[in-house]
């Protein structure tokens, strides 16, 4: 215990007799540590978020719709029938569905266009949906709709949606709709981004739902006729996407061939391989930048201790080891690292936030996290000082004496 105290006491005497050279390797050490902290941070929130999002896109989901092919091109093989095939192949809840673009106007003279979509009461069944207003109309509203809640606010602006009436006209019929309800964006990440639709009419209907600027309203209110342009099916709990689709093909027999069957749990998979890819690439990218700040942290220690050769050869006349001069070192180092740490940890959150300001995801970053900054950091930095430190200890005292 005498030893250590000894050290910690030459320690400190040493950073003191230092101020300047002291305070700029202590900052050094608060810049690496808060940039590590905050790139973590900004790397592991967003792809928690972004996978958050896409979850709720529904693994369990299926959809069945007319194929791209010119053999169905025109024609219209899903009919309203096909619902409860599908339901029958899968044991899951299934809603048919017929899209089309349609003008709607909420106050006169102030025409819209979007997305309509005629289905039943059990679409918040097949994809569980939230509301931010009201609720999904039931079987017995006619009259009744909802709508998404970024169409809520074209329409309505940041006025209350619900209560509201709705005029819908497609093909030379107009009716009006009350609107019973406002469906949340499911991908809530997709607020910070601006103006997704700026395709419109150019994708497919059954794409397009994805988008979140739509109108429900019952079948039949205003394209007549049982023809649907697409059934989504919400699988049980334990069914597998790929076996269902293969239940479907065989429910549907030879009309199978003029059908596309699309599971959007293996979609979703690619998509977080996809980004699992890009965080590999960005840990490569962190790994470099705490390479490049250990050569840096170098430079400035063999700066810091070659200042102190005199000091050091002093030490060493009077009887103090090797190992002793390089404990008092690497303790210093440790104390600038431990300042530095403690400051640049508690600033990433600042950082990371601002950052965060300019990417669609908000800033978080967990125990583990700041644990694997703090580690790394501090394992690289003591290494890198490690280095000067043992060249400055070799040499012999009479040497460094003289050249003083």
């Amino acid at each position: 215990m005498g030893r250590i105290a000894a050290a910690l006491a030459f320690a400190r005497q040493g950073l003191a007799a230092r101020r300047a050279e002291a305070l700029l390797l202590g900052l050094t050490f608060a810049v690496v540590f808060c940039t590590s902290a905050s790139a973590v941070g900004v790397i592991r929130s967003g792809r928690r978020e972004i996978t958050a999002n896409i979850q709720r896109l529904g693994r369990d989901i299926v959809q069945v719709h007319k194929s791209f092919s010119a053999a169905s091109f025109f024609k219209e093989p899903l009919r309203r029938g096909d619902v409860e095939t599908c339901r029958r192949a899968t044991g899951g809840w299934a809603t048919g569905v017929k899209v089309f673009v349609g003008a709607l106007a909420a106050e006169p003279g102030r025409d819209h266009s979007a997305l309509v979509v005629q289905t039943d009461a059990d679409w918040p069944r097949v994809n569980e949906s939230t509301f931010s207003e009201g609720r999904f109309f039931r079987a017995d509203e006619p009259d009744a709709c909802a709508l998404d809640v970024w169409l809520a606010r074209e329409l309505f602006g940041s006025s209350q949606a619900a209560g509201r009436e709705i005029s819908v006209a497609f093909g030379g019929v107009a009716r009006t709709f009350k609107v019973v309800g406002v469906l949340a964006d499911p991908l809530a990440i997709r607020a910070r981004f601006q103006n997704l639709d700026s395709a419109k009419n150019a994708r497919h209907p059954a794409l397009r739902l994805l988008e979140s600027k739509n109108l429900y309203i019952p079948p039949g209110a205003v394209a007549p006729g049982d023809d649907l342009s697409l059934v989504l099916i919400k699988l049980p709990g334990d069914a597998a996407p790929r076996d269902a689709v293969a239940a479907l093909k065989r429910a549907f027999g030879p009309r199978e061939a003029q059908l596309l069957f699309w599971a959007r749990g293996p979609w979703i998979d690619n998509i977080l391989d996809t980004f699992d890819v890009f965080r590999a690439f960005a840990n490569v990218v962190w790994v470099i930048f705490v390479l490049l700040a250990a050569g840096m942290i170098m430079t400035l220690s063999g700066l810091f201790i070659g200042g102190r050769t005199a000091e050091l050869g002093i030490r060493r006349t009077q009887g103090a080891s090797r190992a002793a001069v390089l404990v008092q070192i690497l303790l210093e180092g440790l104390m600038l690292q431990g300042g530095g740490a403690v400051a640049g940890t508690a600033l990433s959150p600042l950082a990371g936030a601002w950052i965060c300001r300019h990417l669609p995801w908000k800033f978080g970053i967990e125990g583990r996290d700041v644990a694997l900054v703090l580690g790394a950091g501090l394992l690289t930095s003591l290494a890198a000082m490690l280095i000067p430190a043992l060249r400055a200890v070799q040499r012999e005292p009479m040497d460094v004496l003289r050249e003083s």
